[in-house]
């Protein structure tokens, strides 16, 4: 007879199996990085062949003047699909960055091949924003909202756009929204920018506007939205909405569209 399962042996059988998901992450963030070294290629166009895989993706327009990053959220997803998202912005003058955090974690550990932490990605966007720009924008859902925020402050953005922002990073916003290439060995949750208000205190110059829009009736995006009430500069935009993914909620609405136009007008 097949011996049974003991509580021990599968705890055992888990954390081999955790530890070779890991060890294979790795291995695909290493080659990843490999190939983007070898090509030269961390910042491509929209319809490059290594959009995919590239940690930057720059859209420039002759003669503008404003320039939007936009920050993935976990999955490097944004809400909506990125090319439809460029081509609701894209309608405007603009120069769009489209940026993404293959390591999955808030951006504490930066841009493949570009940076290693907030700091060093604050100064990398602030090089490659293109030349002749006068006003920078950020925007981001979920834990791109969160960098939005975040390198938004750093880089005096006239306007922040944030959809249902992590505010406070902690264990349990770990569990709740981590993908499954997240490591929470990659968040230093007791660390400065794990609060988002701890950003604002840097930097009490900041003179940009933030939109925080969230889902009245998902308590967690409320209360992370409501975190930053007591700065001046933000608004919160409630809506009746009880799921976190309010920038998709928001473009089966026919809501999206208005918002952003207003955005990069």
């Amino acid at each position: 007879m097949p011996r049974p399962n003991t509580p021990n042996r599968d705890d055992l059988i888990l954390k081999r199996h955790t530890k070779q998901i890991a060890q294979l992450q790795e291995k695909s963030f290493n080659l990843q990085e490999t190939l983007l070294r070898f090509t030269g290629q961390s910042i491509v166009a929209p319809n490059s062949d290594l959009a995919e895989i590239a940690p930057v993706e720059l859209h420039t327009e002759p003669g503008a003047t404003t320039t939007i990053l936009a920050f993935s959220g976990l999955a490097t997803a944004f809400g909506m699909p990125p090319r439809e998202f460029f081509r609701s912005l894209s309608q405007h003058k603009c120069n769009i960055l489209f940026i993404k955090d293959f390591r999955q974690c808030w951006y504490l550990r930066g841009l493949l091949t570009l940076s290693t932490d907030i700091e060093s990605t604050a100064t990398f966007l602030r090089r490659t924003v293109p030349e002749g720009t006068t006003s920078i924008r950020t925007i981001g859902a979920s834990a791109g909202a969160y960098a939005a925020i975040q390198f938004g402050l750093r880089l005096n953005a006239d306007r922040i756009l944030a959809f249902a922002p992590q505010t406070q990073l902690q264990p349990r916003v770990f569990a709740q929204f981590a993908s499954p290439d997240s490591k929470k060995q990659d968040v230093d949750f007791n660390g400065g920018d794990a609060d988002l208000l701890n950003i604002f205190d840097q930097f009490p110059d900041f003179g940009g506007q933030i939109d925080i829009h969230y889902g009245d009736r998902n308590a967690v995006d409320q209360k992370h939205a409501k975190h930053l009430a007591s700065e001046s500069c933000v608004q919160l935009i409630a809506h009746d909405a009880d799921q976190h993914g309010i920038a998709k909620w928001l473009h089966d609405a026919g809501q999206l569209d208005a918002i952003l136009s207003d955005f990069a007008r």
